[in-house]
């Protein structure tokens, strides 16, 4: 067992399980998916902190209790595709598509997109679109809808762009 594997055992037993967690295909997400591949090379050993990660540019990981939290809420069912938006470096949307069917992942910031990318791809996690188009701009806005696929349900889980905006 590697330090990382150590990290994340203690992540699920004293932050989630704790914290009202109890969807067992959520807490086997949390354990299938290694968080510090998801960070910044400078944030690896910092990250299964029980508090927010910073990401540069007023941007955060959330914490993983807050992320389980929300996704228990969420309540994805194995054919559900999910979008996220503000997808930052892809955690929340790997974790998305190991309890659902896909995943799109909106993120206008080039770097968190590529960490995004690379872990996915380090994940083997295939059922993920991640698109680095600026989300801001209105002609991506009316393209990105019409292009969305119709069919199946989809759900809703959005990234923070701030400690202060990551519900507690």
């Amino acid at each position: 067992m590697t330090v990382y594997d150590a990290a994340r055992l203690n992540m699920i037993d004293n932050q989630l399980r704790p914290n009202k967690v109890t969807d067992e295909r959520v807490i086997d997400a949390f354990m299938r998916v290694r968080r510090e591949v998801f960070v910044p090379e400078r944030l690896r050993g910092v990250a299964y902190l029980d508090d927010d990660l910073p990401l540069g540019d007023g941007r955060y990981l959330i914490t993983p209790m807050v992320a389980a939290r929300l996704l228990q809420a969420a309540d994805i069912e194995p054919k559900d595709t999910a979008l996220v938006v503000g997808a930052g470096v892809g955690y929340e949307a790997a974790l998305l598509a190991l309890l659902g069917r896909s995943v799109v992942a909106l993120e206008d910031n080039a770097e968190l997109a590529r960490i995004g990318r690379s872990a996915l791809v380090d994940h083997r996690i295939a059922s993920v679109i991640y698109v680095g188009s600026p989300v801001r701009s209105r002609q991506y806005r009316r393209k990105s809808a019409a292009s969305l696929p119709k069919a199946g349900a989809w759900r809703w889980f959005c990234g923070h762009r701030s400690a202060s905006a990551a519900p507690r």
